[in-house]
């Protein structure tokens, strides 16, 4: 093996194992507030939709975490608003890198008056850094009042 493949494998190993085997004896979420910002794209009922999000998250214990912030959602003609999420997610190991579902709701003020409310699951997948931050992608389905529909997307933050 060649000294810059040696290096790129160490350099890798070096990456990969403390996401694997996890920090020792050091919560990943339990008792850790997070700032997370999200992009989700897809269509509803035929039509392109997104949500863009910027949420605060606490992590209750290891496999759970609750969160409220910002979404914008934009789907079908004319739900384009401005949200407050709430949002509750479950992880599946309690590990750096790790497997997650969650349900959020998004309520927004309509323009004739009353309150609207977008629900989404997400299913998705998570690494987070010993450094820090985390990343991660997903998958979720949207029911919008006109519609349903599916979404991809991924987030980034950092945990403090």
């Amino acid at each position: 093996m060649s000294s810059s493949a040696m290096r790129t494998f160490l350099a890798a190993a070096l990456l990969v194992l403390p996401a694997v085997t996890g920090r020792a004896g050091e919560a990943v979420r339990d008792g850790r507030f997070a700032i997370t910002a999200g992009v989700d794209s897809g269509r509803t009922a035929g039509d392109p939709s997104a949500q863009l999000r910027l949420v605060l998250e606490y992590g209750i214990w290891e496999h759970l975490a609750v969160g409220a912030g910002y979404a914008y959602v934009d789907g079908l003609h004319p739900l384009q608003q401005h949200c407050l999420e709430l949002f509750a997610k479950g992880y599946l190991l309690g590990q750096p890198l790790d497997l997650s579902a969650a349900a959020a709701l998004q309520a927004y003020l309509r323009d004739a008056g009353g309150l609207g409310a977008v629900f989404t699951a997400r299913a998705g997948m998570e690494w987070a850094s010993p450094w820090k931050f985390f990343l991660g992608s997903e998958v979720g389905l949207v029911v919008e009042p006109e519609g349903v529909g599916y979404q991809f997307g991924s987030f980034l933050g950092v945990r403090f």
